[in-house]
C-alpha cells in the first residue's frame, strides 16, 4: 500500500511538471443558430519551452475533430480573421499561416449550416477579398498584392 502512494505521488508530480512548462491558449467561435448552438470552431495552442503547435477544431456535442494542425516554432499561426455576412449566410474566417512554406490557407466555417471548407495553397503576396466567397459553388477570389489581378481558388469541403 505504501508503494502505492509513492507511485500516486511520482506520477502526481510529473504531470504537475509537464504542466508548468505548458501554456493552453484557447479560442472559440460559436455558431449562434439554435440547431447548431453546441457546435463550434476552437484554436489551441500548446507551447511548452521547445516546441509550439496550433490546432483547429471542429466541436459538437459528442466529437472533436481536427481540422488542422501546425508547428508555430517557425511562427506559423492560426489566425480567427473574424465573422463575415453575406445575405442570410454568417460565415466566419480563419486564416493558418505556414511560416516555412510562406503560404496561407484559408478556413471558411458556414455558422448556419455548420459546414467548413478549406482553400489549397495560396500566395503570400495575396489578399483574401471576403466578398468573393461563394459557397454555392465553392470558391473564393484573392487579389495578388501589386497588381489588379484576381485569382479564384476552389475550396474543398473538410465537415
Amino acid at each position: 500500500m505504501k508503494h502505492y502512494y509513492s507511485l500516486l505521488l511520482t506520477i502526481a508530480s510529473l504531470c504537475c511538471v509537464n504542466l508548468s512548462y505548458s501554456r493552453v491558449l484557447p479560442h472559440k467561435a460559436v455558431a449562434s443558430s439554435p440547431q447548431h448552438a453546441s457546435k463550434h470552431i476552437e484554436i489551441v495552442t500548446y507551447e511548452k519551452a521547445d516546441l509550439c503547435i496550433s490546432y483547429l477544431y471542429h466541436v459538437d456535442k459528442r466529437t472533436k475533430r481536427l481540422v488542422y494542425k501546425i508547428y508555430c516554432d517557425d511562427g506559423s499561426d492560426i489566425t480567427d480573421l473574424g465573422s463575415y455576412k453575406r445575405s442570410s449566410k454568417s460565415l466566419r474566417i480563419y486564416e493558418i499561416y505556414n511560416a516555412s512554406a510562406d503560404s496561407y490557407l484559408y478556413v471558411i466555417y458556414d455558422v448556419s449550416t455548420d459546414k467548413g471548407y478549406l482553400t489549397r495553397t495560396s500566395s503570400m503576396e495575396a489578399t483574401l477579398l471576403k466578398s468573393s466567397i461563394n459557397l454555392s459553388e465553392p470558391s473564393l477570389s484573392v487579389k495578388m498584392r501589386g497588381t489588379n489581378r484576381v485569382v479564384k481558388i476552389k475550396l474543398k469541403r473538410v465537415f
